[in-house]
């Protein structure tokens, strides 16, 4: 930079005096300086009130462009654009060669602030002007987000051509995956292709990159919308074969079982992939709702806590906290306000933070509360982005069943919702379970289609907890206690992941049946159950809490006792 302003003849100042080569070179290296380290509003005041001065010299361009990039970093676009344009003319006014390093840096600078605006086809005309052979990793990257924001059709074949050259551009991976137009899309083996063969291409076979095929699988499942359980088993058994698995990967995992409505699963991918990285971003938001569904309250406490010391304005720290806030509400209104305050201040944070939406759903909805309108309005929001979302269907059909309208109008209501969840988001245990839910209340709906419905869930997933207890009410309220008692027996002895519940509701059967001998064997197998979990669940928490804790509490225990026999202490464990 010295040594073109050396060459070049300075102008004279607006005071008549000429100004030294040395200190104004002084001067650009000062304010560039404090421009990259976050004093953008002295450098704004110095050029402003140093206007006068500067505007004589040659290179009064240049300290425009560091005062639209001052601008730009303090939020002031619409005049950061202005600036921007107006060093261009003095630029071209000046009869000089631009002092930038390339002139495309000053498009980019340009196009950047533009974009910010949502000014798309000024910021495609600024990258436009810069010569095709000319344009850099950064200009092509910006191109391709001006055309997403346009709809420009011709940005897929942009995207595609910037994979082939830089197949790590993980998120033009996803923006592909979003653009695809139907569930049978066949854009992630597409992708999967050009990835694996610029990979070839560029000499990255290592085994570090052997992660992101499946990663490419994964996400297809997820924004394809495939939600077959058995289908995903699959894959995430071909995932985790993969030596050193990362935190990411467990994530999406848990995610995609999560859509899938495989909570156990998702519950415990979530919880190995924070003990991989206890500083995990992604998919907290739904780990945070389903261990509110449990309610978990301490290993909510300790995921709302860790998002809140990264970073306490961030939506997933808001959202996560909302949900610990939920947990331990105890249906007291204060509380439950506190929530939807902290969902809608992560909405105002991102306004695409659709879990912000569902916690602010889920929070009106609730009893203390009893804002059913607002909470269909807030689902039906979340429908228009994220239509297979099944909490969402769920949450309508709840406040509607809920809502005293008359019976006539119930099957035109709740029961239109449940078959676009059937529709929307797969014929699954899940779906035929709220489809069988509604139809039970449904005073024109016959009791045979009660069963059928839920005859087609336990097809599906004959270990699907709630079409079991649903199924057991149905047979109960029928008068068909020898029925129910030998389906919760059969499934109990199926081995069940979470048979808590089902052991309860076998007890109750048995103790208004006079069985109190097997009410209590039931009833007792439910507290262990009860307390086995709860002591997972501590057991998890003090692993996360000491990462280099290997054994068991019963040798920690041992360990401590032959400590203490050697040292003679009289403390018993």
């Amino acid at each position: 930079m010295s040594s073109s302003l050396a060459k070049c003849q300075l102008g004279e100042a607006a005071g008549g005096s000429k100004v030294d080569s040395s200190v104004l070179s002084r001067l650009l290296s000062d304010l560039q300086l404090m421009l990259h380290s976050g004093l953008a509003e002295s450098v704004d005041l110095f050029i402003i009130h140093a206007a006068n001065r500067l505007s004589g010299l040659p290179l009064y361009h240049y300290f425009l462009t560091l005062q639209a990039e001052a601008l730009h970093q303090m939020g002031q676009l619409e005049k950061a654009e202005l600036t921007f344009k107006k060093a261009l003319q003095f630029n071209k006014g000046s009869g000089f060669t631009p002092v930038l390093p390339k002139e495309d840096d000053f498009y980019c600078k340009l196009a950047v602030t533009q974009l910010a605006r949502k000014n798309y086809q000024g910021a495609l005309q600024s990258l436009l002007t810069i010569a095709t052979e000319q344009r850099s990793l950064k200009v092509q990257v910006l191109l391709i987000q001006v055309n997403l924001n346009l709809g420009n059709s011709e940005v897929v074949n942009d995207i595609k051509e910037l994979l082939r050259k830089v197949p790590l551009a993980l998120e033009f991976i996803l923006t592909m995956l979003m653009r695809g137009q139907s569930p049978s899309s066949n854009i992630g083996k597409e992708l999967v292709a050009i990835v694996q063969k610029a990979l070839v291409d560029l000499r990255m076979t290592a085994s570090f990159f052997s992660w992101i095929v499946p990663w490419i699988k994964l996400k297809t499942i997820e924004h394809c919308q495939i939600w077959d359980k058995y289908t995903f088993q699959q894959l995430a058994t071909e995932v985790q074969a993969l030596s050193g698995t990362t935190a990411y990967l467990m994530a999406t995992i848990a995610t995609c079982q999560f859509n899938c409505g495989d909570y156990e699963n998702a519950r415990n991918n979530f919880a190995e992939a924070r003990q991989k990285d206890p500083c995990i971003i992604y998919g907290m938001t739904k780990y945070a709702l389903l261990l509110e569904q449990i309610k978990d309250a301490h290993n909510l406490d300790l995921v709302a806590t860790k998002l809140m010391g990264i970073n306490p304005d961030m939506p997933e720290a808001l959202v996560a906290l909302g949900y610990y806030c939920l947990a331990n509400s105890g249906m007291e209104l204060s509380k439950t306000s506190r929530v939807i305050y902290l969902a809608q201040k992560a909405i105002l944070t991102d306004e695409r933070c659709y879990d912000a939406l569902l916690l602010k759903a889920r929070a009106l909805s609730a009893r203390e509360v009893n804002k059913n309108d607002e909470a269909i309005l807030h689902y039906r929001e979340l429908l228009r982005y994220r239509p297979w979302c099944f909490e969402a269907h769920e949450g309508i059909v709840k406040c509607q069943l809920f809502k005293a309208v008359p019976k006539e109008n119930l099957q035109s209501l709740a029961l239109v919702q449940a078959f676009n969840a059937v529709k929307l988001c797969g014929k699954n245990a899940r779906t035929f379970t709220l489809l069988a839910r509604v139809f039970r209340k449904d005073p024109n709906t016959t009791k045979d289609k009660v069963h059928a419905a839920l005859d087609k869930a336990l097809e599906m997933d004959p270990k699907y907890i709630e079409a079991i207890s649903l199924k057991v009410d149905v047979l109960i309220n029928e008068k068909r206690q020898a029925e129910a008692i030998n389906l919760l027996k059969s499934k109990l002895e199926s081995g069940l992941q979470d048979a808590a519940s089902l052991h309860d509701k076998l007890a109750s059967i048995y103790t208004k049946c006079g069985r109190k001998d097997e009410a209590l064997t039931h009833k007792s197998a439910y507290y262990s159950l009860c307390k086995m979990k709860e002591g997972d669940q501590q057991l998890r928490s003090l692993e996360h809490q000491m990462p280099s804790f290997k054994g068991s509490l019963g040798e920690l225990s041992i360990h401590l006792s032959d400590d203490n026999d050697r040292n003679g202490s009289d403390i018993s464990f």
